[in-house]
């Protein structure tokens, strides 16, 4: 990835259309850290799951069009969904009414400031084949309904196990660094201290878990965290909290009231890649149906989770 990337910002600075150009980095959901995949470190749940694991990600914005002097780590709350107007806003500015009635936030002006999040409110999971649910109101957060067994621990390595400090990143650039090269170059090289800007990324809780973290059971009643000061969701709090676990449910039934039903069908084998050519194709479409061996009854695995 490291040459890859490379090999498109070089090319975007010899056309010299860097100056305009925006590199995002994201990601869908969290790790499959049961699997060893992937770390969700320190925070709770795995892939599949509405805990902070699965649901809250990373992400990394380069572009001079941010117009920072100094790299700036954001904490505002963001949805996948404030893309499609903050990139038309900020990108193109465009007026985000042209896009119509969509759930999307403009956070142009929140990423260039730093200024408060305009987003007070998430729905993470609505999900009624399973029956879970999991809504962010400001700094809280209720989970409720029945997870997957074992996707509401705490999975590790957190990949700091051989470190006794701060990251240097001497060992990133030491072989070279197209992308360090050429911000250098240009100017545009504004990361004074790295390893400052590393720090402020970490996530931190209680080192050991606490004996109360597992009296949370959303099967058997909502649970809810303050988001902003327990992260990792060690601390279930709704026998203080009533009325704020009340105000959110209320607003989970709104959602499920008006939530399409699910459209769940049984996997269709022919459209299995290996059959095309290891390609996603529109399996039923004339040019593309064929007999395909990985497509026959006696070639087919069914895995039932429970």
């Amino acid at each position: 990835m490291d040459q890859s990337v490379g090999a498109v910002f070089e090319a975007l600075h010899k056309r010299d259309m860097l100056s305009n150009t925006l590199f995002m980095f994201l990601s869908d959901n969290g790790g499959n850290a049961m699997t060893g995949y992937g770390s969700n470190y320190p925070l709770r749940g795995n892939k599949f799951s509405q805990w902070e694991g699965g649901l809250r990600v990373p992400a990394v914005i380069w572009s001079p069009l941010l117009q920072l002097d100094k790299p700036r780590v954001s904490h505002q709350l963001t949805h996948v969904t404030d893309w499609l107007p903050t990139l038309y806003s900020g990108l193109l500015g465009g007026n985000i009414t042209d896009l119509g009635l969509i759930d999307g936030i403009d956070m142009w002006q929140s990423l260039l400031d730093g200024s408060p999040s305009p987003r007070t409110e998430v729905l993470q999971n609505l999900y009624p084949i399973s029956e879970t649910a999991a809504f962010r109101l400001g700094d809280w957060k209720v989970v409720n309904g029945s997870a997957r067994v074992g996707f509401d621990r705490w999975f590790g390595p957190s990949g700091l196990e051989n470190f006794d400090g701060p990251t240097n990143y001497e060992w990133v650039f030491k072989n070279g660094s197209i992308v360090g090269d050429i911000l250098m170059e240009t100017g545009m090289w504004i990361a004074d201290d790295p390893n400052e800007i590393y720090d402020q990324l970490r996530i931190t809780c209680e080192k050991s878990l606490p004996e109360t973290a597992f009296n949370c059971d959303p099967i058997k009643k909502p649970c809810l965290f303050n988001i902003t000061d327990d992260p990792c969701e060690y601390k279930d709090l709704p026998d203080d909290n009533p009325e704020i676990v009340e105000q959110i449910m209320e607003m989970i039934m709104k959602y499920k009231a008006e939530a399409v039903k699910p459209q769940k069908k049984l996997p269709d084998p022919r459209a299995d890649p290996m059959c095309h050519h290891f390609q996603y194709v529109p399996w039923l479409d004339p040019e593309y149906q064929s007999e395909c061996d990985f497509s026959k009854e006696e070639n087919i695995t069914v895995i039932h989770i429970k």
